[in-house]
């Protein structure tokens, strides 16, 4: 059904309540269906709750980037 705006303005206010609680409820079914939770979703809002909380413990550049060059290196001796 496609309505133009003039064509909803000239309908009477119950039937624009109708259409729109219809448009509504549409909406509300395909964001529903278009947005299942993913494990990787729960995992980043998990870790946005801890970020948000200030329990999230942080590491310097140097010993994140010690840490990937060890495991690199041992990788590599396989």
């Amino acid at each position: 059904m496609v309505i133009i705006e003039s064509e909803f303005k000239k309908m009477p206010a119950q039937k624009q309540i109708n259409l729109v609680n219809r448009l509504l409820k549409t909406l509300d079914r395909t964001i529903i269906e278009d947005h299942k939770k993913t494990e990787e979703d729960l995992i980043l809002e998990q870790r946005l709750k801890k970020l948000n909380s200030g329990k999230m413990n942080f590491d310097s550049w140097e010993n994140a980037k010690k840490r990937l060059l060890n495991k690199a290196a041992l990788r590599n001796k396989k």
